[in-house]
């Protein structure tokens, strides 16, 4: 395999090495693409709820360090307005990380059922009728 500026950008089965190449003897090992989280609600000691882009860049990059090269932050059941600083906080670290993908944002909240809702604050629960989730749709096209 050839690897050009952190990328794959051969897979053959002999690569005649030049004395510029750096070889790296991988007998033994796994290579695997990137990992995609579709669920990821912090890591590095930052959440998803941070309403600081870089925040959001330092949680992915802690996700990368062990193979998952692409996320989807998770928020948690919150106000409306709280959620759309969060939503404006991940669109900003989304076009603004270099290494990582932030692929979107994933509202685990707060329309959940209020017979399910696991660990999340009952008073954050909202009915989709009463409260639609358009304003936060949104945030993220303009």
């Amino acid at each position: 395999m050839a690897v050009d500026s952190g990328k794959i950008a051969n897979i053959c089965d002999r690569f005649d090495a030049t004395e510029n190449d750096t070889v790296v003897d991988c007998e033994g090992l796994y290579l695997s693409p990137g990992f995609v989280d579709i669920h990821v609600h912090g890591g590095g000691n930052k959440s998803a709820m941070s309403e600081n882009p870089d925040d959001i860049i330092a949680m992915a990059e802690a996700h990368l360090k062990y193979g998952t090269t692409s996320i989807v932050p998770t928020t948690l059941a919150a106000p409306i307005e709280q959620l759309e600083k969060v939503t404006l906080s991940v669109k900003a670290a989304s076009e603004k990380s270099k290494k990582a993908n932030i692929l979107g944002i994933h509202y685990e909240g707060p329309y959940l059922s209020l017979q399910y809702k696991g660990a999340q604050s009952p008073e954050n629960i909202l009915n989709p009728k009463a409260c639609p989730p358009d304003s936060l749709f949104d945030l993220w096209d303009k």
